[in-house]
C-alpha cells in the first residue's frame, strides 16, 4: 500500500514539476504530512530551473502544502490556498479534542489532503483548510461531537502559534523494540501491542512499521490509532535488571 501511495505522490510531484516549468505558473499539492514532504524533498533537490516551498499556515506547522515554481519567480503568503480559522464552541463545559474536530470535517465529506493542522486551544480551535473549501466550511460545519460552534474566518494576523501540549512520563522497557514501547507506555500485552503494529495502526515517524521488533530512537515520534502520540524523548540508562529507561511526551 505505501508503494502505490508513494507511486501515486511521485506522479504529482512530477505533474508539479512539469506545470511550473512550462506554464510559468505555481503549482501546489495540498496538505502534506512531513512523511511525505521529506519524500517530496528527495525528489525535488536535483530538479533544476524550479523552486519549490512548503507552508502550512504558521512557523512550526507539521501539515503542509507543497509549492513549485519557476526560479526567478516570488511567491508571497497570500498566494498560498490556505485559509485559517477558529472554531469556537457554543458550549464550553465539554473539551473538544483533535479527533472530534478531524472526524467532523471528513464526516462533512471533505478528504484529508485538504486539511491542515487542528490545533486546539482553551477557549477555540484553529483549523487550517485548502482555501476553496472555505465557504463550504462556515456554511456546513455547524457541530463537533454534538456541541454547537460558530465558525470564523482569521487574517493572517490572528493566527495563533501554536506547540502541542505534552506531559512527561517515565516507563521501562525490556529493550526499545516498538511492541515492548507500545506495552509500556499504554499498559497493553505484548501480544496486543504486536496485534496493533501488524494490523498497520502504528506510525514511526509517519511512516506505517508492520514489524513488531522494529527498534525505536530518541528522537522518534509514534503515533498508534485510537491512542494517540507519543515522542521518545531520551533514553535515561538502564536499571540493575538491564531494563531500559526511558522518558516519553504524551501527547494530551
Amino acid at each position: 500500500m505505501k508503494k502505490e501511495k508513494d507511486i501515486l505522490l511521485k506522479a504529482k510531484v512530477e505533474d508539479c514539476i512539469k506545470i511550473a516549468t512550462l506554464s510559468h505558473r505555481h503549482k501546489f499539492l495540498y496538505f502534506l504530512d512531513p512523511g511525505e514532504q521529506q519524500f517530496c524533498k528527495e525528489i525535488l533537490t536535483n530538479i533544476k530551473g524550479i523552486q519549490w516551498e512548503f507552508f502550512g499556515g504558521y512557523e512550526h506547522a507539521e501539515r503542509k502544502i507543497l509549492c513549485v515554481y519557476s526560479r526567478g519567480e516570488d511567491l508571497t503568503i497570500w498566494e498560498w490556498p490556505i485559509t485559517a480559522f477558529h472554531i469556537i464552541p457554543k458550549d464550553n463545559q465539554k473539551d473538544l479534542r483533535h479527533p472530534d474536530i478531524l472526524g467532523s470535517l471528513v464526516h462533512l465529506g471533505i478528504e484529508r489532503n485538504r486539511i491542515g493542522d487542528i490545533n486546539v486551544f482553551p477557549e477555540f480551535i484553529q483549523v487550517f483548510i485548502a482555501e476553496e473549501l472555505k465557504d463550504f466550511i462556515v456554511y456546513n460545519l455547524e457541530k463537533i461531537s454534538n456541541i454547537p460552534v460558530h465558525v470564523k474566518e482569521i487574517g493572517w494576523d490572528q493566527v495563533m502559534p501554536y506547540s502541542p501540549p505534552f506531559k512527561e512520563i517515565y516507563i521501562t522497557s525490556a529493550s526499545l523494540r516498538l511492541d515492548g514501547m507500545i506495552s509500556s507506555i499504554y499498559g497493553l500485552s505484548r501480544k496486543d501491542s504486536s496485534a496493533l503494529i501488524i494490523s498497520k495502526k502504528v506510525k514511526v515517524n509517519w511512516t506505517d512499521i508492520e514489524k513488531p521488533s522494529a527498534l525505536l530512537k530518541e528522537g522518534d515520534l509514534v503515533s498508534v490509532r485510537g491512542k494517540g502520540r507519543v515522542l521518545v524523548n531520551r533514553v535515561l540508562g538502564e536499571t540493575k535488571k538491564g531494563n531500559k529507561k526511558v522518558l516519553i511526551h504524551k501527547f494530551i
